[in-house]
């Protein structure tokens, strides 16, 4: 079987089957920029632009578009534009935003664009005939930049393409041209190259080229390529090749590579038109003309495949991005599989499981079908890629083993076998580990899968570079997986985690445990409307209660956050108050808080409790916060006297003021001053009333008068208006406080004027001791009464008597001295003196220091006036002031003077000095005069040529003898001109410099001296040599005019002169002359002011219509143009545009008479009509118009002048409207006439209509404008047409008249405002006259309805006779609905019986509603039946009090809604609920419980309306009777959860005994959270438990049954909620209930929740309650896990129980615990067994020494020698050894030579046993210490031996080679010849590993040897 093609070729589209004709699929009329559109232009008699968008390519877009070129964008819908504009150089570009209809740019260019082409998504590349423009549409600029310029090679080549590269560093041009001439058929292909960065350009031969960038092996970067294919003549052959080649620098040389283009024969002719490249696959297309196309392999330019895919010659084709193919278009139908195929749009994409199957086998390619498979990420190469996979691991190329799985093609090596494998590889050094290599191949290539991206997470959040993991995700770089956002989640990026948890369900990963992190994560953020809407796309319910207690534990805030979200939704889906009782039951008062606080922000009165919950809580825990609470003010509604004794409680004391409302508590609570701010509380009397004030103080006072007093005495000064100054006053005194008398009066006394006030303030500072106030007051104050005052002071006997006599003597003063006021007196001396004070100033002192000025601030001064004199300056600076400060100062006019004075021998100073001053004239002059001739000629030539102007004009002015002037000729190179030089001498002197000569300034200078005609050759020269300067043509056409030479030709054809200049110029000379110049320039101002000035009129007016310029007529006519503001002042200009100036009517007067008769141009005649009408010349226009209209002219039949003639008269002049409307007939009557009705004139309109037959135009105008009815009328009556009449009846319709307006109606037999007219009737009540109407109406409508459908029958298809059909019927319906309506409002219920037995189309069910809603019932009831609406019946019928009747309808609506099919809609769904609710509910008002108990049942099956039917029960006390509705239902198949949830509610509220057997039947079709808010309410313990269980809120099933054991608790459902329960918490209360309750099945219960009990807290627990004991078998079955405090429970409890054996066992397991306490108790234990166990302990903790003295002490000698040996300490078993000896134990001290062998020195024993006598026991011991000592020495000696003889030999084996050497050498010759001076043949050598001999070859010790000769090496 063949191989499979690695190209697949299918057809996209084919245009002409879109519509394109043939004639347009071609080169210049299509584009294809991009993969996205496809632009087609047709021409023709309609231009438009056909847009196919490739994406829905049956759907072209057709644009009425007139352009030469249409480009769609590469991305975007925006096309760019280009056209020729007539008239216009050049190309008009324009780019146009389709979707938004705006222009993005529009620029003209000034030549023609050859080709241009989108380069980029925002960029255009435009190519004209000698340069390559960018234009970027997003710029800043409008116009394009220019890039590079055409080479020569490309001239007159047609050009093709145009591409930049990706960076825009390079610019390819290709273009072609015809063959060379020995075979023409063969298209030359022409390429220029530029470079931007070096703006060099390379001209080479190409037919298609095209940018891309590849890696090439051994480059750190992409290279930026060029491919070009080209096929060219050389040599008389053939050359086609295909070129890739690298760009820019490149160290070691860029890369080169080209490939033969194989062209069969009979495709000799055939050239490649298109080239473009897959970055997708790295491919080359190369398409040919004819349709070949060649793919290469673009990194080694290796051919792949040749096929041809089209038999017609392609014309376009571009890259298709998304395939990483190419897509083409082919030009004419050929025969192609037996049919022809015209403009076809070909795709050609890869075969992809063919292509490397291909390349492997049918190229035998292996290495590059690995690499395109990895490339491209292909399939077909996984053989070699796991080959070379295991290749290079097994070889340790663990770096490159890496890239090669990271690049595996479809990820055949991404997978988790791999990924375990490259971890357990060992990092080598210096290189990174293969993981990371791996990983980092991956993030450069692209994305990384879930395994991946888990694997680099969890390196990268091991370094805490989190940071990193989000820019890559980010950046698209990972894959989301659980895994993923676990990790992220840990590390706190909760948002982040939340997204990839997401993106995992989104992906179709979705499980339990994901959707619940989801929920948790939106929940911590608060996000409650995502919340909602993820639960219902997981398609799982929002359980808030779990939820919120699974927050509380993990995340706190988060589940604050949740609880807020859901409290604010209406309403909540879990009780507020539920939610606060678990933050409060977990002990979480903080977030508690902040949760009621937000819930409670709206202040309601029904969260008065929760209110109270909320401060009770703070007030007991927090007193603080509850302050700030009620210091807000947010709450109101919360019990005030619970709160108020609650703040009383925590110190609150002026909160509890703030809320206690009885007397006896307000006194309770306001002695605790020293807890209240005394401003708090002084504001707070401000609150009570004068009595209860007054009675705080007394309790103040009373309390602690010492502390209070102060406090007191403020509260009386604030409120002493409202408590009154007397009753404070007598409250002080009566607890003679005073003191506080005198505080309280010393306020007042200021001001206060009762004589008691300042009598008892007198008093009260008498008795406190305040003598010197006494004193002041009785001097001062003029109110107290003297007479008791001086009593009270004279028995107060005070120290001081001055106050007793200040009153005496006051008394005395006030009654006989009549002093006067001092107080003026005394100010005038305080002035007087302050006066005599200042008369000694000191002005003299000011003005001597003022004569000290600044010295810098002069000197700057002095040298920035630079004077002439600096002398000045040099007494302000003073000694040492230098000449050079003051150089720049001197005036260049005296230094001029000075050196023309001087009559220096050098002149250079002296031109130095008027060059840089500009005194050139001066100079000149100077010069010439001194006859220095040749400083003028070197000045003009050398120094300043810009200047000769000036010096021309010097000369001019100088008055030099002729034989001077002569003589100067040949040596002077100036114009001496008044020295009667020779002219051409001045010309050749002005040409020598005219490279640098300002032409303008000469001329100004020659003119002043009206020499002009002196520079005729110059300028004539400077013509000839094309000089376009406009200077030069000005003064050479004003010679002309001066010398009279044909001025005409020159004005009129010289194109470079300014006709301003020139005409001014000629206006003095000749004013026609200046005109003609002004014309040629369109001076416009100029001309008319020239004409106006010379009277020129005629002229002028020829001028303005000629012109017929809009604007140049409002600079004529107009009153506030331009050029009349800027002249206004000047006498002239008034005459010429003065509204009453003779210019102005004469201009109109040649306009009207000479110049628009002559004119034949009807746009001449518009353009100044227009201008007339735009400056209002009504009356002007008015006599223009007669004159052209009127008078037999070429323009009297113009129906647009007949127009506005009579317009303007309508404007201008009413009266003439009349007689023009008799006299003209060509004008447009209907137009005419709404301009007349615009402006009032309606009886002209009114006519106009007559005269144009408009009959209802003309009754229109009565009706509308002149408001006459009756007039209307007899114009109608006249008339007597159908439409008139209708016009008359909408007026009266309109009006009112509802009869006249029907009368109307059915006379022109009008039905079209039908709707109107019933509108109509409705309001006024006609209903009689409503009948009438709508019967004709309803028998036209029939007619119509016959005709029309014969008549489209015949004529229209089918579609148009549906929809007149459907118009009729809803228009019949209508008619047919009213009509049945107006006989029911009539109470015809006669015709309405009559009316539904025959044919209609009313709408009986709208019209029976109506009925209904009126009271009309009987009505109603007929329309029902005749329906039939069984449910709108029934409802009729209980509005009528049939209830049986009505049950009936309502059965049969239902069996109706039941039996009927899917045509019965929802309205009328809703219509039976409906109607069952209305006579269920009628039926039980009227005690019929049976009726509506039939009717109940078909209600509560729908669960909307369950609740509404319970309520009315309910609320009327019908329980029984719901409960046995609710019983029935349980039966019903419709059956729902709503029904068993209701009747389970009901149970629990009235009848208790049936709840559980209820719940227990239907416990999975009830909505539990309901029934547990119930229970909880009706206290149904047990029941209540039962549903958290089913509910699985184990935890709250727990609390019940501890909170109410005696009635829900039962063991055996308790264990088995325990092991369910999440919170830890229950455990421990459960354990602590079955403690106090349970103690015997306690053992039973810890068992069951063993796994997931804190051991260690238990054992804290028990330890506390002293019940240890009881948890014995728990203890020990847990020790296993080895806890310090169970190990430590457990040995306590085997101490007690004396049980050593265990204990002994339990140490040796489990080694968790304090084991040197355990010790030190045990050492202390009467037992001598578990003192053997302490020191077991010591022993184990390596406390030797402890352990054998107590071993020693309980005469455990074996246990002695035991930890003796073990510890290793030769120490420790000597001592023990010497111990045996002392304690005459000599069999012990035997035994302990045996056990301590090792430990003991031989010297040592021996030593002791000889001294005690023990040799005997001390034998043994000895032998084998010899018999040991004795091998050691043995084998010392043998090794010993054994080294020497391997020395020996050692030895002689070096002696017998150095012998071999020897006889070696003895055969080599004496001397060897040096080596040869060959660099290459010693690196030949050294490549080998060859050395050379030392003394041979090799560099003498101590120097450097030469490379290649022995001494580098």
């Amino acid at each position: 079987m063949a191989a499979a093609a690695p190209l697949v070729v299918q057809e996209k589209l084919l245009l002409p089957s879109i519509g394109v004709a043939q004639e347009f699929i071609s080169f210049k009329n299509c584009s294809m920029e991009s993969e996205k559109y496809v632009c087609i232009r047709e021409t023709g008699a309609q231009n438009q632009v056909v847009i196919v968008d490739m994406a829905a390519p049956m759907s072209p877009a057709r644009r009425q578009i007139t352009a030469d070129s249409a480009l769609m964008c590469l991305d975007k819908k925006v096309i760019a534009l280009k056209a020729t504009t007539a008239g216009t150089p050049g190309d008009a570009l324009q780019v146009f935003n389709l979707d938004t209809k705006t222009k993005l740019k529009a620029h003209q260019m000034p030549e023609p664009v050859e080709f241009w082409k989108w380069i980029s998504a925002t960029q255009l590349g435009l190519v004209t005939a000698s340069s390559v423009y960018h234009w970027d549409i997003e710029g800043a600029g409008d116009a394009p930049v220019k890039v590079f310029d055409r080479t020569p090679n490309l001239a007159g080549a047609q050009i093709i393409s145009y591409r930049t590269s990706p960076d825009g560093k390079w610019c390819v041009l290709i273009g072609i041209t015809q063959g060379a001439p020995e075979r023409p058929q063969l298209a030359r292909g022409l390429m220029q190259l530029f470079s931007i960065e070096q703006q060099k350009s390379q001209p080479l031969e190409a037919h298609a080229a095209a940018f891309s960038t590849v890696k090439f092996a051994g480059r750190d970067a992409p290279s930026t390529v060029i491919s070009f294919a080209q096929k060219a003549l050389k040599d008389g052959q053939v050359v086609s090749k295909l070129h890739v080649i690298e760009l820019g620098s490149v160290p070691g040389g860029a890369v080169k590579r080209n490939a033969e283009l194989f062209f069969p024969a009979e495709f000799a002719d055939d050239f490649p038109v298109s080239l473009q490249i897959s970055e997708r696959f790295g491919l080359v297309y190369v398409v040919t003309k004819l349709g070949l196309l060649f793919v290469y392999d673009l990194e080694t330019a290796t051919a792949v495949y040749r096929n041809r895919i089209s038999p017609d010659p392609i014309f376009l084709a571009c890259g298709s991005d998304s395939t990483g193919g190419i897509l083409a278009i082919n030009r004419r139908g050929q025969a192609w599989s037996g049919a022809v195929r015209r403009g076809q749009v070909l795709l050609a994409t890869v075969n992809e499981p063919a292509m490397v199957p291909f390349v492997s086998q049918q190229l035998n390619n292996l290495d590059l079908a690995l690499s395109l498979a990895k490339r491209g990420n292909l399939p077909g190469a996984e053989g070699l890629v796991l080959q070379q996979f295991e290749r290079l691991f097994g070889a340790g190329q663990y770096k490159e083993a890496a890239e090669c799985a990271a690049e595996s093609p479809q990820g055949l090596l991404r997978t988790r076998e791999v990924l375990e494998r490259l971890k357990g590889v060992p990092p080598s050094p210096g290189q990174k580990p293969a993981m990371l290599v791996y990983l980092g191949v991956l993030l450069q290539k692209g994305k990384l899968n879930a395994l991946e991206s888990a694997e680099l997470a969890r390196l990268v959040l091991a370094q805490n570079k989190k940071e990193l993991l989000v820019n890559w995700w980010n950046d698209g770089k990972l894959e989301a997986s659980e895994e993923l956002g676990d990790m992220l989640s840990a590390a706190g990026d909760k948002d982040l985690a939340l997204k990839i948890y997401q993106l995992c369900g989104a992906s179709g990963k979705v499980s339990v445990v994901l959707v619940d992190k989801v929920i948790v994560a939106l929940a911590e953020k608060g996000d409650m409307s995502a919340l909602q809407a993820y639960t219902g796309q997981s398609g799982g319910s929002l359980n808030y209660l779990q939820l919120l207690q699974q927050l509380m534990m993990n995340n706190p805030s988060g589940a604050v956050s949740l609880a807020k979200m859901v409290a604010k939704q209406s309403p909540p889906p879990v009780d507020v108050n539920t939610m606060a009782d678990l933050f409060l039951q977990r002990n979480m008062v903080r977030e508690g808080t902040a949760f009621l606080l937000d819930a409670l922000a709206g202040d309601k009165p029904e969260e008065g409790p929760l209110q109270t919950k909320l401060l009770e809580i703070n007030l007991v825990t927090n007193p603080q916060v509850a302050d700030a609470i009620l210091a807000n003010g947010t709450l109101t509604h919360y019990d005030r006297p619970r709160i108020a004794q609650l703040c009383e409680k925590a110190g609150l004391y002026m909160r509890a003021l703030q809320h206690y409302t009885d007397l006896k508590d307000l006194k309770r609570s306001i002695v605790n001053t020293h807890a209240i701010d005394p401003q708090a509380l002084t504001e707070f009397f401000g609150t009570l009333s004068a009595d209860w004030a007054l009675e705080c103080l007394k309790e103040l006072l009373l309390t602690n008068m010492q502390a209070n007093l102060q406090l007191v005495v403020n509260i009386a000064k604030e409120y002493t208006e409202q408590l009154g100054s007397g009753k404070i006053i007598e409250l002080l005194e009566s607890y003679n406080s005073y003191p506080g008398l005198y505080l309280y009066l010393g306020s007042r006394i200021a001001f206060s004027e009762d004589p008691e006030e300042h009598y008892k303030y007198i008093e009260a500072a008498a008795r406190t001791g305040q003598i010197k106030e006494v004193e002041r007051a009785t001097r001062e104050s003029a109110f107290y009464p003297p007479e008791r005052v001086k009593a009270f002071l004279m028995e107060a006997k005070l120290p001081d008597a001055r106050p007793l006599i200040n009153v005496c003597d006051r008394k005395a003063f006030l009654m006989e001295a009549k002093l006067p006021d001092a107080r003026p007196l005394i100010n005038v001396c305080d002035r007087c003196v302050w006066g005599s004070e200042c008369s000694g100033f000191g002005i003299k002192e000011v003005e001597r220091e003022s004569a000290f000025y600044p010295l810098e601030r002069v000197k700057a001064f002095l040298m920035e006036t630079k004077l002439p004199d600096a002398r000045p300056l040099k007494r302000v600076t003073g000694f040492g002031f230098g000449i050079k400060e003051v150089e720049h100062l001197l005036p260049p006019e005296r230094v001029k003077a000075f050196l023309m004075e001087a009559k220096l021998s050098d002149v250079r100073p002296l031109i130095n000095v008027c060059d840089r001053h500009d005194l050139v004239e001066d100079l000149t002059t100077f010069l010439y005069n001194a006859s220095l001739l040749k400083y003028i000629e070197g000045y003009v030539q050398k120094v300043s040529p810009q200047k000769t102007p000036k010096v021309v004009g010097a000369l001019l002015d100088c008055e030099a003898p002729d034989d001077f002037v002569n003589n100067l000729i040949l040596s002077v190179v100036g114009a001496l001109l008044d020295c009667e030089a020779p002219d051409d001498f001045v010309n050749n002197l002005i040409l020598s410099v005219r490279s640098l000569l300002p032409v303008d300034a000469l001329v100004e200078e020659v003119e002043k001296r009206n020499r002009l005609k002196l520079l005729t050759p110059f300028l004539e020269h400077l013509i000839r040599e094309g000089s376009q300067d406009s200077h030069v043509h000005d003064a050479l056409g004003k010679i002309i005019i001066d010398t009279n030479n044909n001025p005409e030709h020159f004005l009129t054809t010289n194109p470079y002169y300014n006709s301003l200049v020139v005409g001014k110029y000629a206006e003095k000379r000749d004013p026609n002359l200046a005109c003609v110049a002004y014309k040629r320039g369109s001076c416009d101002d100029a001309l008319i002011e020239c004409t106006n000035r010379n009277s020129l009129f005629k002229l002028q007016a020829r001028y303005i219509v000629d012109r017929g310029d809009q604007p140049l007529w409002d600079k004529v006519l107009g009153e506030e143009n331009t050029f009349r503001r800027q002249l206004i002042d000047q006498p002239l200009w008034d005459k010429v545009l003065g509204e009453e100036n003779t210019f102005r009517r004469q201009l109109i007067d040649q306009v009207v008479s000479t110049a628009l008769p002559e004119s034949r141009n009807p746009e001449q005649v518009s353009v100044t009509v227009k201008a007339f009408m735009r400056h209002e010349l009504q009356a002007e226009l008015i006599e223009l118009l007669e004159k052209i209209v009127l008078n037999n002219s070429a323009f009297s039949s113009n129906a647009n002048l007949q127009n506005l003639l009579i317009l303007t008269a309508i404007k201008a002049d009413p009266s003439r409207v009349k007689d023009y409307i008799y006299r003209l007939d060509n004008f447009d009557g209907p137009a005419v006439a709404e301009k007349a009705i615009e402006f009032g004139q309606y009886e002209e309109a009114f006519e106009i209509y007559k005269k144009f037959g408009k009959k209802v135009e003309a009754v229109q105008v009565l009706l509308t404008h002149c408001k006459d009815l009756d007039r209307a009328h007899d114009y109608a009556n006249k008339v007597d047409e159908a439409p008139v009449w209708s016009e008359l009846g909408h007026a009266y319709l309109e009006a009112g008249q509802v009869p006249d307006a029907i009368a109307s109606y059915l006379r022109s037999s009008d039905s079209s405002r039908y709707l109107q007219v019933i509108e109509a009737c409705t309001a006024a009540g006609c209903y009689e006259d409503l009948v009438k109407y709508l019967l004709m109406v309803r028998k036209k409508v029939k007619e119509s309805k016959e005709d029309s459908e014969l008549l489209y029958a015949y004529a229209h298809p089918a579609i148009i006779v549906t929809l007149s059909k459907v118009r009729k019927k809803v228009k019949e319906s209508k008619v047919d609905s009213e009509l049945l309506y107006a006989y029911a409002r009539v109470n015809n219920l006669g015709e309405i019986d009559a009316f539904l037995h025959t044919s209609h189309q009313a709408n009986l069910q709208s019209v029976g509603d109506r009925c209904f809603d009126e009271g009309m019932y009987e009505a109603a009831r007929l329309l029902f039946t005749h329906i039939p609406n069984w449910g709108r019946l029934a409802s009729t019928l209980v509005r009528l009090h049939r209830f049986q009747e009505a049950v009936d309808a309502a059965r049969k609506a239902n069996s109706s809604k039941t039996w009927k099919e899917e045509a019965v809609d929802a309205a009328r769904k809703a219509n039976s609920s409906k109607t069952w609710k209305e006579v269920c509910f009628a039926c039980v008002e009227e005690g019929e419980f049976k009726l509506g108990q039939l009717c109940g049942l078909n209600i509560i099956v729908n669960a909307d309306d369950l609740d509404e039917v319970s309520e009315f029960y309910q609320r009327r006390g019908h329980f029984e009777q719901l409960m046995s509705l609710m019983e029935s239902g349980l039966g019903l198949e419709r059956a729902h959860m709503g029904i068993f949830t209701e009747l389970g509610l009901l149970y629990a509220k009235f009848r208790p005994a049936k709840l559980m057997e209820h719940l227990k039947l239907f416990g999975k079709r009830l909505n539990i959270p309901r029934l547990i808010r119930v229970c909880e309410e009706q206290g149904h313990w047990k029941e209540l438990v039962h549903l958290y269980i089913q509910y699985d809120e184990y935890d709250n099933a727990a609390h019940a049954m501890i909170a109410h054991s005696p009635v829900a608790w039962e063991h055996v459902t308790f264990k088995d909620v325990a092991i369910k329960v999440s919170n830890v918490d229950v455990y421990y209360k459960g354990i602590r209930f079955y403690l106090q309750e349970h103690p015997e099945l306690l053992a039973d219960v810890m068992k069951a929740m063993e796994v997931r009990l804190d051991h260690a807290r238990v054992v804290l627990m028990f330890r506390k309650e002293g019940a240890l004991p009881l948890i014995k078998d728990y203890l020990m079955n847990v020790q296993k896990t080895n806890i310090l405090e169970v190990n430590e429970a457990v040995n306590e409890l085997l101490i007690d129980e004396e049980d050593f054996e265990g204990l002994r066992s339990s140490i040796t397991t489990h080694d968790n615990f304090d084991q040197v306490g355990l010790a030190s108790r045990l050492e202390r234990h009467e037992l001598l067994e578990f003192r053997r166990l302490a020191a077991f302990v010591y022993k184990k903790n390596l406390r030797w020494k402890k352990a054998v003295e107590l071993a020693k002490a309980d005469k455990l000698y074996k246990d002695a020698m035991e930890t003796v040996a073990v510890s290793g300490s030769p120490e420790l078993a000597e001592e023990l050894l010497r111990w045996f000896v002392g304690a005459n134990e000599p069999e012990c001290f035997a035994a302990c030579l045996y056990s301590c062998y090792e430990l003991l020195r031989p010297d040592v024993v021996l030593e002791v046993a000889w001294m005690h006598k023990l040799m005997d026991y001390a034998m043994p011991y000895m032998i084998m210490a010899v018999k040991e000592y004795s091998g050691k020495v043995e084998l010392l000696m043998s090794e010993r031996k054994e080294a020497k003889e391997a020395v020996q030999a050692q030895a002689d084996t070096m002696k017998q080679a150095q012998a071999q050497a020897n006889s070696f050498q003895m055969l080599m010759p004496l001397a060897l010849p040096a080596p040869a001076a060959d660099p290459a043949a010693a690196a030949a050598a050294a490549g080998y590993g060859m050395h050379p001999a030392a003394g041979f070859g090799g560099a003498a010790a101590g120097f450097t040897g030469q490379p290649g000769y022995g001494g580098g090496y």
